[in-house]
């Protein structure tokens, strides 16, 4: 039996792996079994993605007997914490996130998307060592979304953590002289994206100056379903991320969803749709 720290009781898809060749992927309940092993001694492995591996050494396989395992737990590789994607006035986005601590760690690989919600591509050709990114190469003036993992090995075995959380930051023009010019002209509301949408959606919104905003979900009723934002926020191009979700935790069903703006004295709404 295997068992994934935090994998909230989904325990399939750990490969199981014996020296003498014989693999196995578990089932959901992290059961599994592996036939025509030879007789004699083998050592078992468990791996799965954004885990540590484990290790069971001198498994004595015997004829006609099944060899019982004692359950393994695998540990996940902690992943980076608190990123954070800059803009700056250099036509540059910064990204910068928490260093992780493990005796394995070796580096980090950085994602872009220009969605929040998938197509992410990595950027960096060979691991970063340190905990900042500044990226470059962005192909035009809009929204980006980054997310950083932590790379892990040891002597035999190397992986990748789970994603960070995801933050965006906006590309500007390049030749922008004035930190103003970073600001929308006017406050805006876009549609959502993308839309459809199963179960997320990025939200973005702009504010021409400092602005005390709310965002929020409503169903067809008029009923609301979630607050998003509901604070002081400073000026600039804003983009949130609706998980589908309503305040109890609970996901919406399919449907018509209105989401509404209020900035000061701007306010706006637009239609979207969850599709199952």
């Amino acid at each position: 039996m295997v068992e994934l720290t935090g994998g909230g009781g989904h325990n399939e898809g750990v490969v199981i792996s014996s020296s003498s060749g014989q693999k196995r992927t578990t089932g959901d309940d992290g059961s599994f079994w592996l036939r025509n092993v030879p007789l004699g001694t083998v050592s078992i492995s468990a791996q799965a993605e954004g885990y540590f591996p484990a290790y069971i050494d001198s498994v004595e396989v015997v004829a006609n007997q099944a060899a019982i395992l004692p359950e393994i737990g695998l540990d996940p590789c902690p992943a980076p914490e608190s990123l954070l994607a800059t803009d700056n006035l250099s036509g540059t986005i910064n990204v910068r996130w928490r260093a992780v601590s493990d005796p394995r760690h070796t580096g980090y690989n950085v994602y872009r998307s220009r969605f929040a919600t998938g197509g992410f591509a990595k950027l960096n050709s060979t691991p970063i060592v340190g905990t900042t990114y500044t990226d470059s190469a962005v192909p035009d003036s809009s929204i980006y979304f980054y997310y950083v993992t932590a790379l892990y090995s040891d002597s035999i075995w190397s992986g990748e953590s789970f994603p960070s959380g995801v933050d965006s930051g906006r590309m500007l023009a390049t030749g922008i002289a004035g930190e103003e010019s970073q600001l929308p002209d006017a406050f805006f509301l876009s549609q959502n994206y993308p839309n459809p949408f199963n179960p997320t959606t990025v939200i973005s919104y702009g504010l021409p100056q400092d602005s005390r905003v709310k965002v929020e979900i409503y169903n067809l009723l008029g009923q609301k379903i979630k607050t998003l934002v509901n604070g002081l926020e400073k000026a600039g191009y804003k983009s949130l991320i609706w998980d589908g979700k309503d305040t109890a935790g609970k996901a919406v069903s399919s449907g018509v969803y209105f989401y509404r703006i209020d900035a000061g004295s701007f306010q706006a709404s637009k239609k979207m749709m969850m599709l199952k």
